[in-house]
């Protein structure tokens, strides 16, 4: 493995935190000393670009820690293929946040400054679900005993929190508008202008610019053709998913149906 290579070729997604050099520097200790190792929490991007770069290593197996069963952050542990996979226990922690909701409407952003606010680093934390009667989030799991210890205010809130197990976590259903539409083509443009009322120029623009990701991954491919499933997020404009595909109207245009997500 190539380190300084890769670091080249995804220089797209290296962080000021360094959380991507971090996690090579675990895969490569895994493959030349034949050592468990894990990352920080990652992102959906990085995540996708790690494990295929690990499909390339035949002795190396790889897991998903995350708590949650949709998940945007993670951590990955690698091991050798001859040994099994760790209790996720042992790299991540479930802490349920309470507090008087009465009188105060706490939402993802409070909840990460104030973690953030006890010195702990984005790469300690896993995602964050604020539901109706409480917030669940995943940390590294040598980070819990200091956070459910010292965190006792988010915002003005006075809060509790304490260890859940990760099986009592609480999935967040998104909500999904769905929009039927019909397009020329499966082409990443026409899909873009379809689902935000842009002009194919428009679109094209927002490719080139570096401002769409499919399926996590930087697209700049304006000819690109999306598939049923795909994820297509769009910087300042949000998700969506293709959804269906139904065949093709009298005009020869193709129907779709797309599943946005409101944020």
């Amino acid at each position: 493995m190539d380190k300084q290579q890769i670091l080249m070729v995804h220089k797209n997604i290296v962080d000021k935190e360094g959380v991507f050099l971090k996690s090579i520097e675990q895969l490569e200790k895994c493959i030349k000393y034949y050592e468990r190792a894990a990352t920080p929490f990652i992102t959906p991007e990085m995540r996708v670009v790690l494990e295929e770069i690990v499909k390339y290593e035949r002795d190396v197996e790889t897991v998903v820690h995350s708590g949650f069963k949709h998940f945007e952050r993670c951590r990955l542990e690698w091991f050798p293929d001859y040994l099994s996979a760790s209790d996720s226990s042992e790299y991540i922690q479930a802490l349920r946040l309470t507090y008087q909701q009465k009188f105060n409407k706490l939402g993802h952003r409070d909840v990460l400054g104030a973690l953030m606010g006890l010195g702990i680093s984005r790469q300690k934390i896993g995602d964050i679900v604020v539901l109706e009667e409480h917030i669940d989030i995943v940390v590294d799991a040598s980070m819990a005993v200091y956070i459910s210890a010292n965190l006792d205010k988010v915002g003005r809130a006075g809060i509790r929190i304490a260890p859940i197990e990760l099986d009592a976590l609480r999935e967040h259903t998104p909500v999904m508008r769905c929009v039927d539409d019909t397009v020329k083509s499966l082409r990443l443009d026409a899909v873009i202008a379809s689902a935000y009322h842009l002009s194919r120029q428009e679109a094209q623009q927002l490719i080139k610019g570096g401002s769409v990701r499919v399926n996590y991954r930087e697209m700049l491919q304006t000819s690109h053709l999306l598939l049923e499933g795909d994820l297509v997020s769009v910087r300042g404009k949000g998700r969506f998913m293709l959804e269906s595909v139904e065949g093709e109207t009298k005009k020869a245009r193709i129907r779709i149906t797309l599943s946005h997500f409101d944020t």
